[in-house]
């Protein structure tokens, strides 16, 4: 008697496919956050080239891409977007609701490296003392 087992949504590193893996050597699948997804569409491998809603670093263009090389858009989290509207790159001088990289999934609003786990609205690195938010 044969016996097969499946696992779906493994977090191993080992992981070889599936849909939401976060394995590193995950090969293929939808959403995958492997580093090594090569493209798709809201992958967040850093390797993925482009796509729509994509999270990897060299993601060139697009709209609400967050590819550190993004070079503009709307509401895009590249480092070096230069202008658009809710800008959330770690150098995006002034504004509302900035955010930077590592920014988790959870919360409102929250920003730099440093945010802590509390208030809303609050600035990047470079957050003054005196303002709202």
């Amino acid at each position: 008697k044969e016996k097969f087992v499946l696992y779906l949504n493994r977090t191993a590193h080992e992981e070889p496919s599936g849909t939401n893996g976060t394995a590193l050597e995950q090969p293929s699948g939808t959403n995958r956050t492997a580093l090594e997804q090569p493209s798709g569409t809201n992958g967040t491998a850093l390797e993925q080239p482009s796509g729509t809603n994509g999270t990897a670093l060299e993601q060139p263009s697009g709209t609400n891409g967050t590819a550190l090389e993004q070079p503009s858009g709307t509401n895009g989290t590249a480092l070096e977007q230069p202008s658009g509207t809710n800008r959330l790159a770690l150098e995006q001088p002034s504004g509302t609701n900035r955010t930077a990289l590592e920014q988790q999934t959870s919360g409102t609003d929250r920003l730099a490296l440093e945010q802590q786990t509390s208030g809303t609205n609050r600035l990047a690195l470079e957050q003054q003392t005196s303002g709202t938010s």
